[in-house]
């Protein structure tokens, strides 16, 4: 049965293409901070978009709690975008007077047409379990099935930034074809963001019953499998895949990779959903997430001439995941004291994250080691 309200969808017309059309020139704000070599911009605008994205929309909702304005706050959101686009190209480049160059346009074109044409067929892919579904449950079903999409909040975009900030490194180091240089660099960058990722994963994993409830109420812990599921998607996001390949210009490459993914996650879709409806919808969106994570990784890999364990951080990474392993031991010793779920998360975390933290500090795995040093010493 479909319940998607695409009636409502189709009585506006005007307001979805002022929305895609202002949300389209604004899109090289995205990359603008990077182009700009304003790292501190690539990290802070990404989570702040996102949080004003939310923040928007919710307001825009519980206004007149109205389905039509959801698309009004995506509108409202576009809109305060694309201003503060236009703001900052004039301010900072001087937009008012620019020139056309062709043989920039086409070096672009060559990159960027198979970068967003393969983008688009990864995100289908990711969405596609979701139409599919849509055709065998019921709208509470569906409503259950949503809260495998909470992921993490805000982690996914922290590796987005992350990764931003350090592709034009990676860019020099392959024009130089310092290939030594790039595997040093993606073993920090991995291990780091790494170190920071997997015990917030296991944190999660363990306390998933406690984040439905305090965010979706009691009515959705059935879908607490769902969600375990879904963690499992960062498993690609933890390799930082793409930065490589991204750097050396094999945006075509992406492309086909992310096809043949997309093409055997649908054919799986098609297989086990009908049969095993929302379970068969969580593995097949897992699916969609790493296949193309994985086949880009090897693709990188082999055009650097190495060996995935020479060139992945494998062993530091055992360490990482066994020592997030300790947020068992405390969390079963927690379920015996503290009968309060509420108090049990909350000191769980208080006992786990310092403990986990600071060993992997004192390894030099966590980001920023350097500066948090420098401040002790002051």
């Amino acid at each position: 049965m479909w319940y998607l309200n695409l009636e409502e969808l189709g009585a506006l017309p005007d307001l979805i293409f002022l929305t895609i059309l202002f949300y389209i020139n604004s899109s090289i704000c995205d990359n603008i901070f990077l182009l700009d070599n304003n790292k501190l911009g690539v990290l802070v605008f990404i989570p702040f978009e996102k949080f004003l994205f939310l923040a928007v929309i919710l307001i825009s909702f519980f206004f007149k709690n109205d389905f039509n304005d959801v698309f009004y706050g995506f509108l409202i959101f576009s809109f305060l975008k694309f201003l503060f686009t236009f703001y900052y190209l004039i301010r900072n480049h001087g937009l008012l007077k620019f020139r056309i160059n062709l043989n920039s346009i086409k070096k672009q074109a060559y990159y960027c047409i198979p970068f967003y044409l393969g983008n688009i067929i990864y995100i289908v892919s990711i969405k596609f379990d979701k139409f599919l579904l849509n055709q065998f449950i019921s709208p509470n079903e569906y409503a259950i099935y949503t809260v495998s999409f909470l992921s993490i909040p805000f982690l996914a975009n922290a590796y987005s930034s992350v990764n931003n900030v350090v592709l034009p490194e990676f860019t020099a180091l392959i024009q130089e074809r310092k290939y030594e240089k790039i595997k040093e660099l993606y073993q920090n960058v991995v291990l780091k963001t790494g170190s920071v990722a997997i015990p917030l994963l296991f944190f999660f994993f363990c306390f998933s019953k406690y984040f439905i409830e305090l965010i979706f109420t009691s009515s959705y812990l059935e879908g607490d499998l769902y969600y375990r599921i879904g963690l499992f998607s960062f498993l690609a996001l933890l390799t930082s895949y793409g930065l490589v390949l991204r750097a050396a210009h094999k945006t075509k490459t992406i492309f086909m990779i992310n096809l043949i993914s997309a093409i055997i996650s649908v054919v799986l879709g098609y297989v086990i959903i009908p049969k095993f409806l929302l379970l068969g919808a969580a593995i097949t969106s897992v699916i969609a997430v790493f296949l193309p994570g994985l086949l880009q990784l090897i693709f990188e890999i082999r055009y650097l001439k190495f060996n995935f364990f020479n060139f992945f951080p494998v062993n530091n990474f055992l360490i990482v995941i066994a020592l997030s392993f300790l947020i068992f031991p405390i969390y079963f010793l927690g379920v015996n004291i503290l009968p309060d779920n509420h108090a049990l998360t909350i000191i769980t975390g208080m006992v786990y994250f310092p403990i986990v933290f600071s060993i992997l500090f004192k390894l030099g795995f966590l980001p920023y080691r350097d500066v948090f040093q420098k401040l002790l010493k002051k």
